[in-house]
């Protein structure tokens, strides 16, 4: 079993892609609404397919996401509220809840890493290159998409993931 959730490895064109996309929302030709919207959609969407065979799992998490707000933040860049029913409802507005729990990004950086592949989101966070305000709130949802996704499920689902990351990008023209 894994302790953290992985990404895929991305092919050189959907890498390329990534890189574009982060370049033309520092460029201000993508909000940073866009930018979470990308990133969250695409992570909510692997969860059907990581746990398909894991029905009661995916109700779980689905029940841990109801009614759930949180705000992505990466200082000077982002700045957004993502607000969940489930793992197919969710909503993005620009700006911070300040009551809600928060996941801030030490930069771009790392958030282009975690996608990339190149660390995974519970090594930056103990890399302190990303802090959780309110950690058992997010932790709630996280931990059962950490525990289960076990090397087997990542190889398993590896082509339908990259097809949804490629999917994502399109959606936001890249």
């Amino acid at each position: 079993m894994s302790a953290d959730i992985r990404f895929p490895r991305l092919s050189e064109d959907l890498e390329h892609r990534v890189r574009r996309a982060i370049k033309s929302f520092v460029e201000k030709s993508l909000s940073d609404v866009q930018m979470v919207q990308f990133f969250f959609q695409y992570f909510f969407q692997r969860i059907e397919l990581m746990y398909q065979d894991h029905s009661k799992v995916a109700q779980d998490i689905n029940k841990a996401l109801a009614n759930q707000h949180f705000s992505i933040i990466v200082p000077k860049l982002v700045e957004v509220t993502v607000s969940t029913n489930s793992t197919f409802e969710l909503s993005f507005i620009h700006g911070i809840d300040i009551k809600a729990p928060a996941i801030t990004f030490d930069g771009l950086k790392t958030v282009l890493d975690i996608i990339l592949s190149n660390t995974t989101i519970f090594k930056a966070y103990m890399d302190k290159q990303l802090k959780i305000k309110k950690f058992p709130e997010i932790l709630r949802w996280l931990a059962p998409i950490a525990v289960l996704q076990t090397p087997e499920t990542i190889a398993r689902i590896q082509e339908a993931d990259l097809n949804l990351i490629n999917k994502s990008l399109l959606d936001i023209g890249y």
